[in-house]
């Protein structure tokens, strides 16, 4: 800082009591426990806010935790409203309180969107970003807040002391966009709680070793003491008060301050992890208004303290630091960083959940009220709401007991439900209208949707069901100008199924079920087009032999190798496969071996044992075989088996070793090239028999660069290699791995090397010249939850976060030109993660519709689409999108149908200026400036 001025000789500093809960859904109980205590707490609340009406309460930013109380004590609700419209209790502006990383920048605006207008439904809405839970904030955070008209932030883990040195600092986004943050102090939100409130009430300091609970003293105890012997001691204290420790503890809440800039007016955080109002608080504040007369404690809130250090800083002239980007600062154990990769199974439904409702069903909806068919609005919020509840912080990590985990599971699995009941009905009833006059009765036709906004061709894996009584043994393509397309078969079989008949009983139908790969060509972006299939050749159902032999040319050009015009691919002994490029003449060797090492962490940390053992897949000799072969697709598989300890010895706090005790893990690793395709499309499946272990895949660069790009939330993130040191001279082992969304890049400015990702989270690059890019598949724990840093929730028995039993993961492997942005590496993730769906048709008479047709295209490669959705308050259609490139383009938005409205508005949706459409009607061209996202609405004539 330049010209920090110093305030200390000011004679009063104000203490601001900030009360508050942090209330967690379903963190250390699951719901319907926390519920109970919630409902507790509630009432106690309810009872201090009507009888002082100068109290305040901040109830941990959010609003669903008022909703939970309110289905449960519905009567309650004039009250609770009457209480939020007078600012007494302020709720908001997020719905439920996510963790960032493991989400979509999407899924992290609408958690906003919904917040802000269910809190204004109960009175209102608190506009400060407070953002105290969850384990890093995102670089793009500051234009985020700010679009929701939010100035005002409270972050949380973690920003540094090197990089932000006072508590009080500018915090800026990738766009330049800016707002007035504060880290807080010691001890962050609990300052006052930690120092002041909990001595007051027990006489001693909460951090005090002989800091305990003791039976009988001071409280009343219950304890389940049937088979449940690890759930939690529930004590209620006497409402007692300690005078004796009131003059250190104010010292030491003050002290907990020490690091603000304003030192008039400081930060008192009442309040802690599921805590309600304590009556002992209003003792402090009577004693200490007494005995100090340079402090003075009053009962605050975030807008007046706000308002009062802002006003301070800009009176004195203070020069705030600007601190750039993500705040996700180690050490592990400040930034609770390794959560990311726990119970990586739920991590990856929650991606399939988010693509399936924002990709795809929303995408189908929106073209379908683009040609004046019913959105279904409330199929889509139910979902919205599974998926704003399955996120809360501690839910989407897993970071719970087991019986909360599958709570969530559920949630995901009703998003992903929900969401293919919107595409698929969405899909029929859009090609009902569409007219196929041109097509005869008897025609097989097949309608490809892309949900991509740009027009691309695909190589898709459809099944067809030709009616068994056509005897047709192998099917040909054509496109809509007669063009004969690309085919592969890869099987075919009798098949039968029932027919589901409206007003009827359904009936069977009996086919031959051609299951075979299609090349596409270009399908319309964000629409549809129409194949036709017809019969290739026929059979005999009564010849058994002679029947003819299919041939078809592949993509092996000797044993264990296969090329396209992109890439040549050769599998080696141990399973690994080699990668050359022939666009850029690069050789990648020895990609995708096995390493698994133990830990003996926690959920948020992970802790190698003292005496680790660390295996690698590139001793095991591997099965080969080649799966198929043909001009679209070949794929060979390498199944290798890893021997590893069972488990770990955990005979003190570190975990000694890894157990003597030896279990076979199975990887099979599937590699499919596609034709024309730039990339190497890898599955992996691993059946997990061994616990307390961490399994990673293992790609070897060699790429001499000292950043990696990694997919971020409207941003691509440029993160060091190199790690920092820390205050003991040693590096953070366990801060090198780190998040991603689509895909995450490696490249010297002339080549790189792209993983995209499609159900992965985390990645590490290591720091020797190898440059091998790790993705952790499994990382695998006992339940031991840090309800206090001393004793933690243990759930004996549950095996959850061990992840044992089948897993399925995907990710691909793109060699390519110059950096990220030069190699469309956006473009390709897009293309591997959402994939065009297929549906099965016949003629129908109906002619509303092209058999073609595009929803809206954009005309810049490097823009993306973040969502397009029904408008939340008006009517017609919003498309969020955002430029992730340094610098600032144009590009065009094109609709299938003419324009009669268009908005240029903010994330709130709220309109900020008219947008003019070109003269056919249908394009408006907008300008992005650097990482600046976009939010358009439309209304059509």
């Amino acid at each position: 800082m330049n010209n920090k001025k110093d305030l200390k000789g000011t004679k009063v500093s104000t203490g601001h009591i900030i009360s508050h809960t942090h209330w967690d859904r379903e963190w250390r109980t699951p719901e319907w426990n926390s519920r109970w205590r919630l409902k507790i707490m509630m009432e106690k609340l309810l009872g201090k806010l009507e009888a002082n009406p100068e109290f305040r309460f901040l109830f941990d930013g959010q609003v669903v935790s008022i909703h939970d109380y309110l289905e449960i004590c519905p009567e309650r609700r004039p009250q609770v409203e009457k209480f939020i419209s007078s600012n007494q209790l302020q709720i908001g502006p997020w719905y439920n309180l996510p963790d960032l990383y493991p989400l979509c920048g999407e899924a992290i605006v609408r958690n906003l969107l919904t917040g802000i207008r269910e809190a204004q439904k109960l009175g209102s809405c608190l506009k400060i970003g407070y953002t105290t839970f969850g384990w890093g904030q995102t670089a793009q955070f500051p234009q985020i807040y700010k679009g929701f008209g939010i100035n005002q932030v409270v972050c949380a883990k973690n920003v540094s002391k090197k990089r932000a040195p006072n508590s009080e600092f500018m915090w800026e986004s990738p766009d330049g966009t800016q707002v007035f943050t504060t880290r807080l102090g010691a001890d962050k939100r609990a300052n006052f709680f930690f120092a002041a409130v909990m001595p007051a009430i027990y006489g001693y300091k909460y951090n005090d070793d002989n800091t305990c609970v003791r039976w009988g003293r001071d409280g009343w105890f219950f304890h389940s003491a049937d088979s449940y012997v690890d759930s939690e001691i529930t004590y209620i204290p006497d409402n007692t008060y300690h005078p004796e420790v009131l003059a250190e503890s104010i010292e030491d809440a003050w002290q907990t301050t020490a690091e603000s800039l304003v030192p008039d007016d400081v930060f008192m955080g009442n309040g802690c992890d599921s805590t309600a109002p304590s009556d002992v608080v209003d003792m402090i504040v009577e004693a200490a208004n007494k005995e100090f007369r340079d402090k003075k404690l009053i009962y605050s809130d975030l807008k007046t303290y706000f308002s009062r250090i802002e006003k301070a800083i800009q009176d004195n002239n203070i020069d705030l630091k600007t601190v750039y980007g993500e705040l996700r600062d180690g050490p592990v154990h400040n930034l609770s960083a390794n959560a990311l990769a726990t119970r990586m199974p739920l991590k990856m439904l929650n991606r399939a959940a988010q693509s399936s409702l924002i990709r795809y069903a929303e995408s189908f909806a929106s073209l379908a009220e683009c040609f004046g068919l019913e959105y279904p609005a409330q199929l889509i919020d139910k979902a919205w709401m599974f998926l704003l509840l399955a996120q809360s912080h501690d839910a989407i990590n897993g970071v719970t007991l087991d019986k909360t985990a599958q709570d969530t599971i559920y949630k995901l699995n009703q998003i992903i439900e929900i969401s293919q009941v919107v595409t698929d009905m969405t899909a029929r009833e859009l090609l009902r209208r569409v007219d196929l006059s041109s097509y005869a009765g008897e025609d097989i036709l097949l309608a490809v949707f892309n949900p991509v906004p740009r027009k691309l061709e695909q190589i898709l894996e459809v099944s067809i069901d030709v009616a068994q009584e056509n005897r047709c043994r192998r099917l040909r393509a054509y496109d809509s100008d007669g063009s004969e397309m690309t085919v592969q078969a890869v099987s075919h079989s009798f098949h039968q199924a029932p027919v589901c008949v409206e007003n009827s009983r359904a009936l069977p139908f009996y086919s031959d079920r051609h299951k075979m790969y299609l090349k596409t060509g270009d399908i319309p972006a964000c629409g549809f087009k129409i194949i036709k299939l017809g019969p290739d050749e026929g059979y005999d159902p009564k010849t058994k032999f002679w029947n003819g032999v299919y041939e078809q040319p592949g993509q092996t050009t000797k044993p264990l190798c296969m090329e396209n015009r992109y890439l040549r691919v050769e599998i080696n002994p141990d399973g690994t496969y080699n990668i050359a490029s022939k666009v850029t003449g690069q050789i990648y060797n020895g990609l995708g071996f096995y390493e698994d090492g133990g830990d003996v962490g926690d959920y948020w940390q992970r802790a190698e044992p003292a005496y680790n053992k660390i295996f690698y897949s590139k001793t095991s000799a591997a099965s080969i075989y080649l799966k198929e072969d043909g001009p679209l697709a070949t794929t060979y598989v390498a199944d290798i088996v890893m021997r590893l300890p069972a488990r770990a010895v955990k005979n003190d706090k570190y975990g000694q070793s890894r157990s003597s005790d030896m279990v076979d893990i199975k990887i099979s690793t599937e590699m499919t090239l596609k034709a024309d395709s730039p990339y190497l499309e890898v599955r992996v499946n691993v059946d997990n028999t061994a616990m307390d272990h961490r399994l990673r895949v293992a790609l070897p660069t060699c790429i001499d660069t000292e950043k990696s790009a990694a997919m971020g939330h409207f941003n691509v993130d440029s993160r060091p290699i190199a790690r920092d040191y820390g205050s003991n001279g040693l590096r953070d082992g366990q801060m090198g791995t780190l998040p991603m969304q689509n895909f995450v890049d490696l490249s010297d400015g002339e080549h790189g090397l792209a993983v995209l990702n499609k159900d992965l989270i985390e990645y590490e690059v290591t720091q020797d010249s190898s440059r091998t890019v790790y993705l952790t598949l499994l990382r695998c724990m006992d339940v031991n939850i840090c309800t206090e840093g001393r004793c933690g929730t243990v759930e004996t028995g549950a095996k959850g976060p061990q992840c044992l039993g089948g897993h399925t993961f995907n990710y691909a492997v793109y060699p390519h030109k110059g950096d990220w942005l030069e190699s469309d590496v956006y473009g390709q993730a897009e293309k591997y993660n959402y994939p065009p769906r297929a549906y099965q048709i016949s003629k129908h008479d109906n002619s509303e519709l092209p058999e073609s047709l595009s929803l809206f295209e954009i005309s810049e490669p490097a823009i993306q689409v973040s969502g397009i959705k029904k408008s939340q308050d008006t009517g017609g259609l919003t498309v969020r999108l955002y430029n992730p490139s340094e610098s600032s383009l144009k590009s065009d938005l094109t609709f299938a149908r003419k324009i009669n409205e268009a908005w240029l508005t903010d994330l709130n949706e709220t309109r900020l200026s008219a947008l003019e459409a070109d003269s056919d009607g249908k394009t408006i061209s907008l300008d992005f400036g650097t990482a600046k996202i976009v939010t358009v609405q439309v209304i059509f004539e």
